[in-house]
């Protein structure tokens, strides 16, 4: 079991569509149309009521960060993996990634992570068919130092764990949500 906290976090998109392209920051109509639009790759597969979902989780999101005194500029978060995720090269028809290293987030109030993606953290800590799969970090908002806390514990995840262990099927990665563009942008440049 590796405890290495990873040094970068990624960001995976589609590469003619670019990066940080949120489906929540758009108008409901259109954020529909463009996820009917998609038939390709992992995100062609969503449930129907994705969208509502998704909006609903992004203000759990960011009310549970505001109360341990996170202060997000942003309504939705952009989206990154703790460490690199092969699995999620296969989201998109053309998968481009973009890697930035953690320590730029030195003032923690602009970031937080779900352990594992926020959707499924959510799900298996609130839905009782998901029980089996429930570990105390499910369906809760970390800070930095929580996730180092709980990698001590738990380790990272990994392939051999969830393509072999039934019960960690779900835990294909750390998600990291940044609740401010500034880094982003001084990072990368205007995107």
């Amino acid at each position: 079991m590796t405890n290495e906290i990873p040094t970068h976090i990624y960001h995976y998109y589609e590469r003619k569509k670019g990066p940080f392209m949120n489906i929540s920051n758009q108008p409901y109509q259109k954020a529909k149309k463009i996820l009917d639009d998609i038939k390709v790759g992992f995100n062609s597969k969503r449930p129907d009521d994705y969208l509502d979902q998704r909006i609903l989780l992004e203000q759990k999101l960011k009310s549970a960060f505001i109360e341990k005194g996170g202060r997000p500029t942003r309504n939705d978060p952009f989206y990154f993996t703790l460490g690199p995720c092969e699995w999620l090269e296969t989201w998109y028809e053309d998968t481009a990634i973009i890697e930035i290293p953690l320590e730029l987030f030195k003032d923690c109030t602009h970031i937080s992570f779900t352990f594992p993606d926020s959707m499924i953290s959510y799900q298996i800590a609130e839905m009782e068919r998901f029980s089996k799969y429930r570990n105390p970090y499910n369906g809760k908002v970390l800070l930095k130092e929580e996730i180092i806390t709980f990698i001590s514990i738990f380790g990272l995840p990994s392939k051999d764990k969830w393509a072999h262990i039934p019960e960690q099927q779900f835990n294909r990665y750390i998600e990291v949500q940044v609740w401010d563009d500034s880094i982003i942008h001084d990072f990368l440049g205007q995107f």
